[in-house]
């Protein structure tokens, strides 16, 4: 079974907003940019990555990166782009997850935050880990 890593990156724009009284918008919008290629390069030691992009500007530079990528028609928040990404990753042959909110049975390939394993989902970056 492939193991699966789905990275969740917001527009530059809008990340790192609680930084704001320490940091100007240039500094936030480069230290998400660095925040995120540090994911998608940690994400290469699954057999397939997929970034869900919350920009143009994202999904074209994870190109860049040589992963997949799945554009958001609109940034909804982590739980909805988790999702759409858990979608594609089913859409491309994954084994639909079930999920475990943790103190029971792991049945499913997909953990909550906090139950590290090596299920063949991990979404980096959102509240759903694996």
């Amino acid at each position: 079974m492939a193991t699966w890593v789905i990275v969740l990156i917001k527009d530059f724009n809008s990340a790192k907003q609680r930084l704001q009284p320490a940091l100007g918008h240039k500094a936030r919008r480069e230290l998400a940019r660095r925040n995120a290629q540090l994911a998608v390069r940690a994400a290469a030691a699954g057999d397939r990555v997929l970034v869900v992009a919350g920009s143009d500007e994202v999904a074209a530079l994870a190109l860049e990166w040589g992963v997949e990528v799945l554009a958001e028609p609109r940034q909804e928040g982590q739980n909805v782009a988790a999702a759409r990404g858990i979608a594609r990753a089913v859409e491309g042959g994954a084994d639909q997850p079930s999920y475990d909110e943790g103190g029971g049975e792991h049945e499913g390939q997909l953990a909550i935050a906090g139950d590290l394993q090596p299920w063949a989902f991990f979404v980096v970056g959102a509240a759903i880990f694996g």
